[in-house]
């Protein structure tokens, strides 16, 4: 009975809050606070809080009820929660660091490639290369599509080549591409140039004979030929 008539009173005193919420946010607000002091996990006051902290532009208080929301939530529910925790922290709050860790506990629920998106700019933006290589890795893994995929690990390639200075993972990444496509350009360039740099003569000519024979273009295949024959040169091998 008394379970039964505190929460007769919590309805009560929230459908008042929500009365009160058009002409008096901030007073609405107190009065669920008040509700909450006594019922911590009175979902409706809860979500009631959230919409006016969100209409009031109340960004910190905002991110407080939404983490309050999260022990009473689905697991589905908690995943969008720390979706919008993410968001609000990035885009109000100014708080890279505390987004990041967000869009992490998000995916650990839920993988979506919006979510894991959101994070790839996030640690972009903020330099956290390694970081990003790895999410750009995951991202990777989870591409079907070859045209695609040979443009996901192209640009990893990059990545790891002009931020993180490892040529060696670089080169991996752009035999990935090549895997998923062998004739993606921007791939077969980038490994070619890592090669020469490298001068890994033999790795190289190899790279060039494997070019050749995926080409349907005449042309194309004469100038691998060729490109190959100049390698060999170069380190005295017989043509």
């Amino acid at each position: 009975a008394l379970t039964r008539d505190g929460e007769r009173r919590d309805a009560l005193l929230h459908r008042a809050a929500e009365h009160e919420a058009e002409a008096d946010p901030d007073a609405a607000c107190r009065a669920l606070e008040g509700i909450l002091a006594r019922t911590p996990t009175h979902r409706p006051s809860l979500e009631t809080l959230a919409r006016l902290r969100d209409a009031s532009g109340h960004h910190a208080a905002l991110v407080n009820v939404y983490e309050r929301l999260l022990p009473i939530a689905a697991p589905e529910e908690r995943a969008r929660l720390h979706t919008r925790i993410a968001e609000t922290r990035e885009r109000a709050l100014a708080d890279d660091a505390g987004a990041i860790a967000a869009y992490r506990q998000a995916l650990a629920l839920e993988d979506r490639a919006t979510v894991r998106d959101a994070l790839a700019r996030a640690l972009e933006r903020t330099g956290r290369w390694e970081e990003l290589a790895a999410c750009r890795r995951e991202q990777l893994d989870r591409l079907e599509e070859p045209a695609e995929r040979a443009a996901a690990a192209h640009a990893l390639g990059v990545l790891l080549e002009e931020k993180l200075s490892d040529p060696a993972r670089a080169l991996e990444a752009h035999e990935l591409a090549l895997r998923a496509d062998p004739l993606f350009r921007p791939a077969l360039d980038a490994r070619e140039r890592l090669l020469t740099d490298a001068q890994a003569w033999d790795r190289l000519a190899e790279a060039i004979a494997a070019e050749a024979e995926a080409s349907s273009d005449g042309f194309e295949r004469t100038q691998a030929s060729l490109r190959k024959a100049l390698v060999l040169a170069h380190r005295g091998a017989p043509i």
